[in-house]
Formats: structure tokens, sequence, C-alpha cells
């Protein structure tokens, strides 16, 4: 299996983290009513929910498994290994990682899964019309700066996303107190 491309290295270019806008189509987007709810959480919570056309995508009761409910009310149950989070569901594919987010200092780690995520971590991209499914392992990097006094061991924090026939790692490299100043962008073809 590939794996994935570094990309980029460099400074974090600041964008806020807004839905996609189609200009094609003409209206506000319809929501189906039995996903409602699911579009107003991923509004509000976009790292564990994902909403868009007539899909919805989060994490199962255990955080562990990746829920997919669909408008015709059928719901699909996808096997996963560590904390999904960073939902993305555009250009008819679903993608997620299980790494620590871009969080700077984040809190003690928790549980099992949440120490493991910083040593282990994968993206996935998912295709709801055939049930294909690919991963890729992600990198493991050195992180600097940051509010912490000691240095970070290398670990996996980032997020994810893709576009109809790419899926990418946004690495986090360099801190600034708390704020990401530099990343890494990795790039992996889908198939």
């Amino acid at each position: 299996m590939p794996g994935l491309i570094q990309y980029l290295d460099g400074p974090l270019s600041a964008h806020q983290r807004t839905v996609a806008v189609d200009l094609d189509r003409a209206g506000p987007q319809r929501v189906c009513s039995k996903l409602n709810r699911a579009a107003i959480e991923a509004r509000l919570n976009g790292s564990f929910h994902a909403y868009r056309d007539g899909l919805a995508a989060h994490d199962s009761h255990n955080e562990h498994n990746v829920i997919l409910k669909r408008c015709n009310g059928s719901k699909e149950t996808l096997h996963n290994r560590g904390r999904p989070r960073d939902f993305d569901l555009r250009g008819g594919l679903l993608s997620w990682d299980t790494a620590n987010g871009t969080e700077a200092n984040p809190q003690e780690p928790g549980g099992k899964e949440e120490r493991r995520s910083l040593f282990f971590a994968h993206l996935t991209n998912y295709d709801p019309r055939t049930r294909s499914r690919h991963t890729w392992a992600l990198p493991r990097l050195s992180v600097s700066g940051g509010e912490s006094e000691f240095p970070l061991p290398p670990s996996i924090w980032g997020y994810s996303t893709h576009t109809t026939n790419t899926v990418f790692w946004i690495a986090t490299r360099t801190l600034s107190g708390s704020v990401v100043r530099t990343t890494s962008v990795y790039a992996a073809p889908v198939r």
C-alpha cells in the first residue's frame, strides 16, 4: 500500500474552516429531515461530525467506530481503530483520521486510545457508493515550540481533508505559544 508523500513544508496560512459553497446550486442546500440533527451537530462540532448531501457521519458511542447515516434511514457502521476525528464529507467521499488534532497544548492524555494516537494514527478515505476503503499510516514528527517547558516528543498532531482524488494530512510542525505556526502537508491519491 503506497504511503503518504510529503508535499509541502512551510508556514501555515490562517483560514476559517467553513462549509464550501456550491456555486452551481441555486438556493440554500436542503437538509433531509431525518438527518436535521446531524446537520446541526456538523455545524457546531466539525471535528467529530459531518453532513453533506443526505449523508451524515460521526463517531459511535464507544468513540471507535464510524457511523454513516443516509436520508433513507439506513445506517452503516465502519469498524475503526482509534478515535475518529476530522470527518470530511465532500465529492461523494468520507475521510477521517485518528490523530490528536491541532490542539497545541492538549490536556493530559486520558485513555489508552488517546495515548496510542500520539504514536500510531491513520487517515482513512471511504467511498459510500462502492464501500471501498483506503487507509494510510500518518507520519510521527517532532513538534517544536509551544508553551511546554519540555520539548515535545515525536507524535502525530494535525488534521486531514480530501478532494475527489487526493487525501491530505496537514501535520503540525512548529508552535508559537498555543498557535500553530508551520505545518507539513502530505498527500496521497485516492484510488
